[in-house]
């Protein structure tokens, strides 16, 4: 009998810690998953980050997934697959989310946008955030992607 609870024992130890691995692979699959953005289709998004004046610093074809980099900032997409998928997803998305990329030089991104035909959701305007006891004074745009994520490009003033 001190044989089979041994055997019991072990199988439940094993149990316990595959327990322990799933829920640390998805832990780790929520946290990708927040750091990259899902898109519908990934060269259409690619075509429109490349007009924004985003480079690719890499990217898996296989996996439909490219990184960006834009004047110092990262940004990851990657086509809707099931692996990462944490619930239905509906235009727009990234609904009360907003990434914010600093730029050096806003007016001529703007200005080309503008030749470009790009639609933006929110026009150049000069706004005041304040921030702790300071001021800060910001010139910027809203564009939304191809999926609907609101991208806000900003030059300090």
């Amino acid at each position: 009998i001190e044989d089979e609870i041994d055997v019991y024992e072990k199988l439940i130890d094993t149990q316990l810690e595959l327990i322990d691995e799933t829920e640390e692979l998805r832990k780790k699959r929520e946290d990708l998953a927040e750091k990259s953005k899902s898109v519908t289709d990934i060269e259409k998004s690619r075509e429109f980050y490349l007009s924004l004046g985003f480079e690719i610093k890499y990217e898996r074809p296989e996996d439909k997934f490219i990184f960006f980099e834009f004047q110092g900032s990262q940004i990851m997409i990657q086509e809707i697959n099931e692996v990462w998928s944490l619930g239905k997803l509906e235009y727009p998305f990234g609904r009360g989310i907003n990434f914010c990329f600093d730029t050096t030089n806003i007016d001529e991104m703007y200005n080309k946008l503008k030749v470009k035909g790009m639609e933006l959701y929110l026009d150049l305007e000069v706004h005041e955030y304040r921030v702790d006891d300071e001021v800060s004074v910001e010139k910027e745009f809203i564009i939304l992607d191809p999926d609907g994520y609101m991208l806000r490009f900003s030059e300090s003033l």
